[in-house]
């Protein structure tokens, strides 16, 4: 009965010891416990982006989305959609004043991340903005509809036009 006691105990202390350990590791490779730098970025929508999003420089991840939330009293069609971004800190320094920031996707069929580009002036202290500059991408739609369009026969009929002797 006493040693029934002791090894609850020992179990206890050993899960209070595995447990934070536990913790700390799986962070640290998530990232989770890193210094972050807050900056925002405007759009018209969220344009596939979600929380969670990656944000890169020369495709090379240096955050991600935080949250999304709507401007409820914006009057700048651009500036509907709040983007804040959380960027590790080590990167502060490397993202300036006139960088730009594009939403672009992986391919077509690939998730939305948020690219910055880098710029020459000073550093953005955090809760900045980066200015947004819009990219037309190739969509899936976009490829159909191009496909479709050069199929379409150049003759005035509509009809397939015919070659032969």
């Amino acid at each position: 009965m006493h040693s029934g006691r002791i090894l609850r105990v020992a179990a206890l202390v050993g899960l209070g010891v595995v447990f934070p350990f536990l913790l700390l590791v799986i962070g640290s490779l998530s990232g989770a416990f890193q210094a972050k730098h807050d900056l925002h970025v405007f759009l018209p929508d969220r344009q596939g982006l979600r929380p969670g999003s990656a944000v890169k420089m020369d495709g090379i991840p240096i955050g991600s989305v935080e949250s999304i939330k709507l401007v409820s009293d914006s009057t700048d069609q651009g500036r509907r959609v709040d983007i804040a971004l959380a960027t590790d800190k080590q990167f502060r320094g490397i993202i300036r004043k006139d960088s730009t920031a594009s939403v672009l996707s992986d391919g077509l069929l690939g998730p939305s991340f948020l690219s910055v580009q880098r710029g020459t002036s000073p550093p953005l202290e955090a809760g900045a903005e980066i200015r947004v500059v819009p990219v037309q991408q190739a969509t899936l739609t976009g490829l159909i509809k191009a496909i479709s369009q050069a199929a379409k026969c150049p003759c005035s009929n509509g009809s397939p036009s015919r070659r032969g002797p």
